[in-house]
């Protein structure tokens, strides 16, 4: 979805952590130009120490589960701690490497438009899991996949924020500019920054609740929002039944 590009400060300060620079932190600078230190530790996080909506979404995973931009392996370990297969898919070969050395037994470095595995019982999509779409425009495409990969009693756990509810005062006149000019309010440019090197600029989709619920019913999903925190929200979506 992203290039390799934009996400090279990620992929130097995952594989530095990895290495045992456990200070190491990465920058995110957002479209405002506000910049935001992200520990890298977090991306390595035990099950016991993951956000509350992180520990619904893998409560809820059943079957086999593909692990949608994987990352670290994080949730991926957690999963087959608990007796579950994993399929986990990045973008980034050096996630996939450092994901192989933690213990992951099944990876792929992949797009997940271009993956066609399965079917799975469960996706899995957190940390903001819709991100990687990119605009609201290419969500249909997504879901339509998606709904290809998963199996006729499956379901799709994905997160995401409803910017109105945990931005700022700066942020909220942003996304204010942006309906004034016709675009969907969520959709932002991102920036990554580790030690003084900037990625090239991506573009990150947030999704609020109502929206996705749209969305995912005329892709052949229903939605069901079933945690919500600051703005942030969980989502449950599984095949229409016809």
């Amino acid at each position: 979805m992203m290039s390799n590009d934009s996400f090279y400060p990620y992929c130097v300060a995952i594989l530095d952590y990895f290495n045992g620079n456990v200070s190491a932190s990465l920058t995110a600078v957002d479209e405002l130009g506000q910049r935001r230190e992200v520990h890298v530790g977090k991306f390595f996080r035990e099950a016991e120490d993951f956000p509350e909506i992180e520990k619904k979404a893998l409560e809820l995973c059943f079957g086999k589960v593909l692990d949608i931009g994987a990352g670290a392996g994080r949730h991926s370990l957690a999963l087959q701690q608990r007796g579950l297969t994993v399929c986990a898919i990045d973008i980034v070969p050096d996630c996939v490497t450092v994901m192989k050395m933690r213990g992951v037994r099944e990876v792929y470095c992949a797009d997940i438009m271009e993956f066609n595995g399965g079917p799975f019982d469960t996706l899995l999509g957190v940390m903001n899991g819709l991100t990687m779409v990119k605009s609201l425009g290419r969500l249909p495409a997504f879901l339509h996949h998606l709904r290809r990969l998963t199996g006729p009693n499956g379901q799709y756990l994905v997160d995401s924020t409803n910017l109105r509810r945990s931005a700022g005062p700066e942020l909220n006149a942003l996304l204010d500019a942006k309906l004034r000019d016709g675009q969907y309010f969520s959709e932002l440019t991102a920036q990554m920054e580790y030690k003084n090197k900037r990625g090239t600029l991506f573009r990150e989709l947030y999704v609020d609740q109502e929206t996705l619920i749209d969305r995912a019913l005329t892709a052949g999903w229903d939605c069901d929002i079933v945690q919500q925190e600051n703005g942030r929200y969980l989502a449950r979506l599984t095949p229409l039944q016809y």
